[in-house]
């Protein structure tokens, strides 16, 4: 038998036994290598046959189904880096959660109590510093408003004073000063000129002072707004003709004597006391509202119902405007007398 010769690097002759010996030392180093690669995917172990034994059963194979061997290898090689390169993008978007330690918990509680802590504090200065303004806001309000009432109280007392009629006229109802029963029942006029108005069913008690034409003229109101005032130009109670009392329904700040004057009815009654003590009786028996600017004076200055003897009375009514410092209505109350 033929032995095999072959030659190695440096040229010297080698027999079969000693090649055959390399060759096994080669497989031998090369197969724990492969194997130490592949076995690290963890997808080779479901493989039913492993890389290592497919390129052995492929080395025993004939020549003729080398080609279909090699397809098969490639197959199982591509499906290895498809599996391997899945696992790598599995590994790389896998979130790792670290259980906190009993201190990074403990720190964490802390930040939370302080951020709490810090929180609330901004919070409740916030509140005193808004508590504090709002007070020291109403306490200057306050303030100002009372300087300007004593102002106005001063100015109104002056121009009651005053002979200056302009002046006069512009304190009309803002005195608000209440007055009281003692000063009611001190009042004083003449006999026959009327001193106090009673109307019963909204609680009217007021003096009644006289009044007469301003210089752009219009008709005198009282400057304090809890008085009443009887215009000099219409007739005494007990005369032919209709007695003309105004009153004001506000003030700056509060309600006037003829705040409820709008809630009179027909049949309520209303009572004139003169100077003298008599009492004259009148009955309500219309009413109306209009609007400043058709007020008609002549048909206010005549008796309603065309009787002998009657009472008018007249205050401001609608909404305010600031530019005439007036409202823009006027509520007028007409009564007969009854005795």
């Amino acid at each position: 038998m033929n032995r095999r010769v072959q030659y190695d690097v440096n040229g010297r002759r080698m027999d079969y036994r000693r090649l055959t010996g390399l060759r096994i030392r080669q497989r031998q180093l090369y197969r724990p290598a492969r194997v130490s690669r592949t076995r690290t995917m963890t997808d080779v172990r479901r493989m039913r046959k492993p890389v290592a034994d497919i390129m052995r059963a492929e080395s025993r194979a004939p020549r003729k189904s080398r080609a279909a061997s090699s397809k098969r290898r490639d197959g199982a090689v591509a499906r290895q880096l498809v599996r391997s390169a899945r696992i790598l993008y599995a590994l790389e978007n896998m979130k790792v959660v670290y259980a906190k330690r009993p201190e990074q918990q403990e720190n964490t509680s802390r930040r939370v109590k302080r951020r709490k802590i810090i929180t609330w504090q901004f919070v409740s200065r916030s509140i005193a510093i808004a508590l504090t303004v709002l007070a020291l806001y109403t306490v200057a309000d306050t303030l100002i408003l009372n300087q300007k009432v004593k102002k106005e109280r001063s100015d109104t007392v002056a121009a009651a004073q005053s002979d200056d009629s302009n002046k006069r006229q512009v304190a009309e109802g803002k005195d608000e000063k209440d007055v009281s029963d003692d000063a009611i029942a001190r009042y004083k006029v003449a006999p026959e000129l009327p001193r106090i108005i009673h109307i019963n069913a909204i609680g009217v008690k007021a003096r009644v002072l006289q009044m007469g034409v301003n210089v752009d003229g219009s008709m005198q109101a009282p400057i304090n707004v809890f008085d009443t005032g009887w215009y000099t130009g219409s007739v005494r109670p007990g005369q032919k003709g209709a007695s003309i009392i105004v009153g004001h329904v506000s003030g700056p700040t509060r309600h006037g004597i003829f705040e409820k004057l709008s809630q009179l009815k027909n049949g309520d009654s209303i009572t004139i006391e003169n100077g003298a003590g008599k009492l004259f009786n009148y009955q309500v028996v219309a009413s109306e509202t209009v609007k400043l600017e058709n007020v008609d004076m002549n048909k206010f200055m005549r008796p309603a119902n065309g009787v002998d003897e009657g009472l008018n009375l007249m205050t401001c009514a609608g909404k305010w405007i600031n530019s005439g410092s007036t409202m823009d209505h006027r509520l007028m109350v007409y009564a007969k007398r009854t005795s």
